[in-house]
């Protein structure tokens, strides 16, 4: 089957890896693909102010989103970053592929549909699961998908399940406080679940729009995530949080114009509301 993935210019990968501050040597192993997760999760972030304030979906195709995270050097959400990212991997010269997810890590009983876009890179006859597009949780590097025991990546610890039917899960281990207890002890949390088959990228203008209908949590609500080496900035239910290893503290944002404030001071993005 022919798929509809179109490849960077050189001039355009050029520019891409200077907007991710990726300044090491390009070539197709494991340690600059996750160089590469790494670099992107911590320079484009994760972000849905168009859909929240400008109330409209936002273009999946390639030049609108290299101008969007590169030109202009904003953020988006994870149709926006891992489609782009995708792209800058098989104009590198990986074999990858974006794939469909079901994030699962607030799931109760409840089954989540497909929500989410990911990336499958095949390098050495193995499998590795690429997300720079979720805002946290997701690995900082490649995480090999099918080996067996835990892989500790950026002092986070991974490991993924066998759902059948092409599909796995991904689950992280979180250190929790047993309760009336002071000891602490180390737990498995599921963080989403993802197909290994290739998805075609037009497959994921649908959904995508989808996010942007009346009811969706990204109409109703912006979400802003930064990914720092000592912590992140994110803004979530008008909540600014700020948590890094130099402070910590989160203030509550009243009005539009404290949102315009905050994002132009901690986030570097200028926008109108």
């Amino acid at each position: 089957m022919k798929y509809s993935y179109k490849n960077l210019s050189n001039d355009q990968i050029e520019r891409y890896l200077e907007r991710i501050n990726y300044r090491n040597k390009v070539e197709v192993n494991e340690k600059c693909l996750s160089g590469l997760v790494d670099a992107h999760q911590k320079a484009i972030i994760f972000e849905n102010l168009d859909i929240y304030f400008e109330k409209r979906p936002v273009s999946l195709e390639l030049d609108d989103l290299f101008d969007k995270l590169v030109t202009r050097k904003r953020g988006g959400f994870c149709f926006e970053l891992n489609g782009l990212f995708v792209a800058l991997l098989r104009s590198i010269g990986f074999d990858a592929w974006s794939c469909f997810c079901r994030v699962t890590m607030f799931e109760g009983e409840y089954f989540m549909p497909i929500n989410h876009r990911g990336c499958i890179v095949k390098l050495d006859n193995l499998l590795y699961y690429c997300d720079v597009g979720f805002g946290g949780p997701m690995p900082g590097g490649a995480l090999p998908i099918g080996e067996d025991g835990e892989h500790t990546i950026k002092d986070e610890t991974y490991f993924t399940i066998d759902c059948g039917d092409g599909w796995k899960e991904m689950w992280r281990k979180s250190k929790v406080l047993k309760p009336d207890e002071a000891a602490s002890e180390w737990v498995g949390k599921r963080i989403l679940r993802f197909s290994l088959n290739h998805t075609d990228p037009i497959d994921f203008i649908a959904l995508c729009n989808y996010m942007a209908r009346d009811e969706s949590e990204f109409r109703t609500g912006y979400m802003v995530n930064y990914k720092r080496e000592d912590g992140y900035y994110a803004i979530s239910g008008r909540t600014l949080h700020i948590n890094t290893s130099s402070q910590e503290f989160k203030k509550e944002l009243e009005t539009e114009d404290d949102a315009r404030i905050a994002l132009k001071k901690y986030f570097g993005i200028s926008i109108k509301v």
